[in-house]
């Protein structure tokens, strides 16, 4: 468990980096944040848009659906041992 744990923590730093390219783009920053996120969350869905700073626990226990927007500085405290977290667009 200390290894996943330290692997969710590298992927967060590699998440929250807000360097930018020389040719960096808002597409391009977008889509390299949503393929370091699609690695460490349960599920992404698509037109997922997680901005930064973002912080979880374990991240292999949440779930997000389709269209959902995640605003600056989103926090989920969730554990090891946590229920399943789901987030999801409402109508």
């Amino acid at each position: 468990m200390q290894t996943f744990r330290i692997e969710t923590m590298r992927r967060l730093r590699n998440f929250n980096d807000n360097s930018l390219p020389n040719d960096a783009s808002i597409e391009s920053l977008q889509a390299r944040r949503m393929s370091v996120a699609k690695q460490m969350l349960g599920k992404l869905g698509d037109r997922v848009n997680i901005e930064t700073p973002f912080f979880c626990g374990w991240g292999c226990n949440t779930f997000v659906g389709d269209g959902v927007y995640m605003n600056r500085k989103y926090v989920i405290p969730s554990t090891r041992f946590h229920p399943p977290i789901y987030f999801c667009q409402t109508s």
